[in-house]
């Protein structure tokens, strides 16, 4: 009987018997170090913005759970309540972040509509102006919006409610990254934090304009993996 050595092994028999995978195992003391100690990940977008006056979040874990019904009584309630402080105009200001399915589907047009249909039915003794607006719309959602009419009402200019600061819109109704490939038109966080951060300063003034009761509200998107206050 005859006994083959490796050295001797024609090369395609020989690397059937060798591992070579066994030239790339890492110590375990590099591998524990990894698992236990792993890259943090790098920090998120941030921005500076003054508070003088109260800025709420409204969060919800999907659709159709309230969330700009919410924002609607906030801007009633603020606008209509009596002031302690006599002269001071007041100023509610509605910030929808992202929104799909527009115009057919458009918060900041129902926040705007509930508050108008409030005031006209119960006629309170003060006047207000009131807009709705978009700032940053895709291709197609600003091609559907062209025909439609886009409210804005005037009484007056002693309280004032900005309702429709729709900070980017997409027109399919579907999940906003989805939407946002689909239509050609990606947003990254630091640029949706920057669009956040002029709206505020829009709608109540870059140095927060303390001669102004104001008040902010701002509506994050909903869905199935929508983000919490965590992130």
């Amino acid at each position: 009987m005859k006994f083959l050595h490796c050295n001797n092994m024609h090369p395609p028999l020989k690397t059937l018997f060798f591992n070579p995978f066994r030239r790339h195992h890492l110590p375990l003391r590099l591998l524990l170090h990894r698992h236990l100690h792993p890259q943090p990940p790098p920090p998120p977008p941030t921005i500076e913005y003054p508070l003088p006056h109260p800025i709420y979040t409204i969060w919800a874990a999907n659709t159709s759970l309230g969330k700009t019904l919410i924002s609607a009584g906030l801007s009633i309630a603020f606008l209509t309540s009596t002031s302690t402080v006599v002269n001071i105009p007041k100023k509610f200001v509605y910030l929808k972040s992202i929104q799909t399915g527009f115009p057919d589907d458009s918060d900041s047009c129902f926040v705007y509509r509930k508050f108008s249909k409030f005031f006209l039915q119960n006629r309170p003794e003060f006047s207000i102006f009131a807009s709705n607006h978009v700032l940053n719309a895709s291709g197609p959602a600003a091609r559907a919006f062209l025909g439609e009419c886009w409210e804005s009402g005037g009484f007056g200019s002693r309280k004032v409610g900005n309702f429709g600061v729709g900070l980017r819109v997409w027109g399919e109704p579907i999940l906003p990254h989805l939407a946002a490939e689909s239509e050609g038109v990606a947003l990254e966080d630091s640029e949706l934090l920057e669009m956040l951060k002029r709206g505020m300063q829009n709608g109540v003034g870059e140095d927060g304009n303390k001669d102004v009761g104001a008040v902010c509200v701002i509506e994050i998107a909903g869905g199935v993996a929508s983000p919490g206050p965590s992130g």
